[in-house]
């Protein structure tokens, strides 16, 4: 089971690195929120549709940003975990 929680928050720092076991991109936004500091995994296009010191509703789910306020929507990249059952609006 996934946990997931939506909380006020304000971005405090990015982060981008290349993963040791892929070699790939990495990419982290730091939140400040009431429970604390948080760090969480954001895809390449959301990382930059943000700036430090945004503040707005936060949307995770494990590790993973699923939506910041106005910048970054749930819709704005794929998840490789969700199945895509799009053919049944057909």
């Amino acid at each position: 089971m996934q946990y997931q929680e939506s909380l006020q928050a304000l971005l405090i720092n990015k982060k981008k690195g290349i993963s040791y076991r892929t070699q790939k991109p990495i990419f982290q936004l730091v939140f400040q929120t009431h429970h604390g500091i948080i760090s969480l995994d954001v895809e390449e296009n959301a990382f930059y549709a943000v700036m430090i010191g945004y503040s707005g509703l936060l949307k995770y789910e494990d590790h993973r940003v699923l939506s910041f306020g106005p910048w970054i929507k749930e819709t704005m990249y794929p998840y490789p975990n969700r199945i895509d059952l799009s053919w049944l609006n057909s």
